[in-house]
């Protein structure tokens, strides 16, 4: 215990002691009465070993103690939430700054429309099964590659595509020239 778990306990016993008046000692009594006083009342009224007080200290006691472990653990679960608010603001800061990563709209419908022209000026040609693998393995450990955008499907950060589309057609390519386009 520290000087001041003892000064809580002491006045704790003298606000036990006194239940009539614990209001008048809550609002003027400690004030009145110092710490050293109240410690030395206390030390000398515990000496006197009459069985109330003895009996009153440690009620006193066993309570401080209780309400001092239901501290502890309120503060380790308040210090535990703390963490785990701070790590989920992270997470969403991330998801947010990979998300506001991607082009802008109007470059992504720009991006769209060429390669549907593209696509439709090869005759709609799927890529082949061997491409479309290659291409997933490349863009999975491609650093602009976003795994968790669009339902868990995949999106390049650098071009916006959805890239279990792009990969599919036969006419297109990565931007960073990482996979190439079959035609």
């Amino acid at each position: 215990m520290n000087a001041q778990d003892i000064k809580n306990l002491m006045y704790g016993l003298t606000v036990m002691d006194r239940p009539t008046k614990r209001a008048f000692w809550l609002a003027k009594g400690f004030n009145r009465m110092g710490p050293e006083r109240l410690l030395s009342y206390w030390e000398n009224r515990l000496a006197e070993n009459n069985p109330e007080d003895t009996s009153m200290f440690l009620k006193a006691l066993e309570d401080y103690r209780v309400a001092n472990r239901r501290r502890k653990l309120v503060d380790a679960t308040v210090r535990e939430n703390e963490i785990r608010k701070n790590n989920v603001l992270q997470e969403i800061k991330a998801k947010r700054s990979q998300n506001s990563s991607y082009p802008g709209a109007a470059t992504m419908v720009k991006s769209a429309v060429i390669a549907a022209a593209k696509w439709a000026n090869n005759g709609f040609k799927s890529a082949s099964e061997t491409a479309i693998m290659s291409r997933t393995k490349i863009c999975e450990s491609c650093e602009f590659w976003s795994p968790g955008a669009l339902r868990q499907t995949g999106r390049c950060r650098r071009c916006g595509c959805a890239t279990w589309a792009k990969i599919r057609m036969a006419s297109e390519s990565c931007p960073e020239q990482k996979w190439v386009a079959e035609v």
